[in-house]
């Protein structure tokens, strides 16, 4: 009989060490899982700032360069309509005026081009020159 109660002492002695070990186990299995989900959301984090950093360099730009070229060719639009019409009020209606790209005027008789400098006196070119400076 004391050989019977030793071997159940013995295992359970051993059912506690095994159930001590699994309770460890488990405990390194959620430690390790938690660390996981975090390195997740990091690892997701990191991904959408990624996508972020890649459109702002790929798109961004762009998008910026496209609304400028639109907005310039809104106020070059406007700001030719406004030149062609003061410059009806200093040479008549014989005359066009309007922009080019590069916001330099452009005089036209009869739908010609023509050279402005050589048909307007100092004072009209100073005035037809957008920056003053002609």
């Amino acid at each position: 009989m004391n050989v019977a109660l030793e071997e159940e002492k013995k295992f359970q002695i051993s059912l506690a060490e095994l159930k001590k070990e699994l309770e460890l186990s488990n405990k390194e299995i959620m430690e390790i899982t938690q660390k996981i989900r975090e390195k997740e959301e990091k690892r997701k984090g990191l991904i959408a700032n990624l996508e972020m950093q890649d459109w702002l360099l790929n798109h961004f730009s762009n998008l910026i360069g496209f609304i400028e070229k639109n907005v310039l060719i809104k106020v070059r639009y406007e700001f030719s309509r406004l030149f062609n019409k003061w410059f009806h009020m200093i040479s008549g209606e014989s005359f066009e005026a309007q922009l080019d790209e590069n916001f330099s005027p452009i005089v036209l008789q009869g739908g010609i081009e023509m050279e402005y400098s050589f048909y307007l006196v100092e004072r009209e070119q100073l005035l037809l020159s957008p920056t003053g400076l002609l």
